[in-house]
């Protein structure tokens, strides 16, 4: 019977800990090496290339200098090293050539492997740099205040690249929160949060994204305690087609409990223009920006009201 394996998985957002599989067969590195590749920086797949490409060098190297006289050099391991790096290259300066059968069929088989690492190592730099990817960048904070007589809790998101729409984007918000069950089992469990506006034709530049605490919200008879005791987490995901790629591209993001920003608002990001030829202008760095509301309602006052209707 095969030996299982423990995969530990570091995880890239500190709301989720880092965790182990158990009872997984082989390493990831050889079982889904295209994966591993593809989800590494682009400094570690260089570094990743460069180990590969130095061990078969030290490989063939070695191999050529333990046969005497297969190479036409002065039979140092130096020389049989840098003969290797040379057919592995197919650079083949001329003074240096095989001279046996033994050195013919492992230039053979070298030169083999170099045409293949150097297709797949093409392939690989070209599917990690054409990968579509979504530049939208989320508030710092979720604010809550009043808006139409309901209070509401607000994120906001933005384009950060400079004329691209994305086409038919869809936007959802989700929270973890903790329940118990009529057994008195405590889960963690994902409820999905309906938003004021959840698809839009294309999104170009901003967008306040809103959920209003109504009778549909898991929020809506919950005190500010209950509220701080039993959620975890929020999780956002964007989605729609880029006009530039034509194709998908994803963005999500966690907000904490305790990024949550009470009786205040977003600072507006966009100044209108004074006349017909003025220019509508984005402040991106009011994005997180936030202001005290001028509202005479508290939180608790409007948590009272909407429990006693």
């Amino acid at each position: 019977m095969a030996k299982t394996k423990t995969r530990r998985v570091k995880s890239d957002n500190s709301l989720i800990p880092d965790y182990e599989i158990t009872g997984l067969y082989g390493l990831p590195f050889i079982t889904d090496a295209y994966y591993t590749l593809l989800g590494a920086s682009w400094w570690q797949l260089f570094a990743y290339g460069f180990l590969a490409y130095l061990a078969l060098n030290l490989v063939f190297g070695t191999l050529y200098w333990i046969a005497p006289n297969s190479v036409s050099s002065d039979g140092t391991w130096l020389q049989s090293f840098h003969f290797s790096v040379q057919t592995f290259s197919t650079i083949g300066y001329g003074s240096m050539s095989p001279t046996s059968t033994f050195g013919n069929i492992l230039v053979t088989i070298e030169s083999f492997i170099g045409l293949v690492a150097v297709a797949m190592g093409t392939g690989l730099v070209f599917s990690k740099f054409s990968r579509p990817s979504a530049r939208i960048d989320y508030s710092t904070n979720m604010v809550v205040h009043p808006r139409n007589g309901k209070m509401t809790l607000h994120f906001r998101i933005a384009n950060e690249r400079a004329d691209n729409r994305i086409i038919n984007a869809k936007l959802k918000l989700s929270v973890l929160m903790r329940v118990v069950s009529e057994e008195g089992h405590e889960l963690s469990r994902f409820f999905p949060l309906k938003l004021e506006r959840d698809e839009m034709p294309f999104f170009a530049l901003s967008l306040i994204v809103m959920h209003t605490v109504d009778e549909d919200s898991p929020f809506f008879t919950m005190t500010p305690e209950e509220f701080h005791e039993n959620v975890t987490f929020f999780v956002t995901s964007f989605e729609g087609i880029d006009s530039t790629f034509l194709q998908t591209v994803q963005a999500n993001n966690f907000y904490h409990k305790s990024d949550i920003i009470f009786n205040e608002k977003f600072v507006d990001m966009m100044e209108r223009p004074d006349g017909p030829e003025g220019i509508l202008v984005m402040r991106h760095e009011n994005l997180s920006k936030t202001e005290p509301i001028e509202a005479n309602e508290t939180f608790d006052e409007l948590v009272d009201e909407l429990e006693t209707d």
